[in-house]
């Protein structure tokens, strides 16, 4: 599936320094490391689910971010995610990070109950 993976290189360089001898040069080794994140697709809505958007979020705080932004609340305002299936709050990273990709999640303001 297009999109899923977000692959980075981690390229240290290693300086491996000549011996004595006049022969020999300084040699720059480049060792490259193919880094795979997978980042999951969830489905973020609003309580009325009006508004339906799939978000690539790298962790809780961004989902919220991208949440808000997406179901019209103001950058000041406070708000939480819901499961929509039964309303389970979503309020730890680690919790968050076990969801499967796809779930469907509701963005509320701090005001408002599932």
């Amino acid at each position: 599936m297009a999109g899923m993976y977000n692959i980075q290189y981690h390229v240290p360089l290693v300086h491996v320094d000549a011996c004595e001898s006049d022969d020999e040069e300084l040699v720059t080794v480049v060792e490259k490391e193919k880094i795979d994140i997978e980042r999951k697709v969830l489905v973020v809505t609003d309580k009325f689910r009006t508004v339906e958007k799939m978000l690539m979020p790298e962790d809780l705080e961004d989902f919220l971010i991208q949440g808000k932004a997406t179901v019209g609340y103001s950058d000041d305002e406070e708000v939480y995610a819901v499961l929509e299936e039964d309303g389970t709050e979503v309020d730890e990273e680690e919790y968050f990070q076990l969801l499967p990709s796809r779930t469907r999640l509701i963005v509320l303001s701090s005001k408002e109950f599932w």
